[in-house]
């Protein structure tokens, strides 16, 4: 595996990919994506929801690929196939089958594809280096320790945290497929629940929690703004940030 001149959703998908073990092709279908997502749920229905999950993120993507190489004129034909079979193989309603019927979608001439793809696209975000995304995961777990073993933290605030936890560790194990995007999604999609709350979030701003929760935003905004290279997907997650911010702080 090369690494690619752009980092953008083909090249993401192409390194996804590439990285795939060489299953058996009598393998389960959702046994395999679970071994490939890192997914440890014992809970085989859960297992297969959180799969489609991420067989949805990846479809996301293709999407993504699809809309930036038309943007680009280049012609269908010399993609179009590929990104379809990409499309068959994501499709969650194989689930229950083996796993030779995801390898016929990922040909070599599909893969190449894909690379081909990735060069023409523009470069979006820089790589986030592992010891980053490390950190925010620390991070997370010290707060998730704070809430729990606090005996003053009010079920409300505790709920609040759990919340946005699952939120960025959702964030984290997506990186791979959506890269710094998905962080700065989740910036965006948390502040709501955070602005609703703001009444809880103001009473108890001096306590280790509101602290904690505030230092892992403020990680996870920073990580991400350093990788997007795209005008606007920054700005936009700079607002949401600042908003976030102000809140946490009881300012708004």
């Amino acid at each position: 595996y090369v690494m690619p001149q752009n980092r953008n959703s083909a090249s993401r998908l192409y390194a996804f990919l590439s990285s795939i073990p060489n299953y058996q092709d009598s393998t389960q279908i959702v046994s395999a994506w679970a071994n490939t997502f890192e997914i440890n749920e014992n809970d085989t229905s859960r297992q297969a929801r959180v799969v489609s999950e991420r067989l949805a993120a990846l479809s996301r993507e293709i999407d993504l690929v699809r809309e930036g190489m038309k943007h680009a004129n280049f012609s269908p034909h010399l993609y179009s196939n590929a990104l379809a079979a990409f499309d068959t193989a994501f499709s969650p309603m194989y689930l229950s089958s083996t796993w030779n019927h995801i390898r016929l979608q990922l040909k070599v001439e599909h893969m190449l594809a894909l690379q081909f793809c990735g060069e023409i696209l523009q470069d979006e975000e820089d790589e986030i280096l592992q010891a980053d995304l490390d950190e925010i995961s620390s991070l997370l777990t010290e707060l998730e320790n704070l809430a729990a073993n606090a005996d003053q933290v009010p079920d409300r605030l505790r709920k609040l945290i759990e919340n946005q936890v699952a939120q960025i560790r959702s964030a984290i194990a997506s990186y791979k497929i959506a890269g710094a995007k998905a962080l700065r999604e989740a910036v965006r999609s948390s502040y709501g629940e955070l602005v609703e709350a703001k009444d809880i979030i103001t009473e108890h701003k001096n306590s280790s929690e509101v602290s904690k929760l505030a230092e892992v935003w403020r990680k996870v905004n920073t990580v991400a703004d350093i990788a997007l290279k795209i005008d606007g997907a920054v700005q936009l997650g700079q607002k949401a940030w600042l908003f976030i911010e102000s809140v946490i702080k009881g300012g708004v």
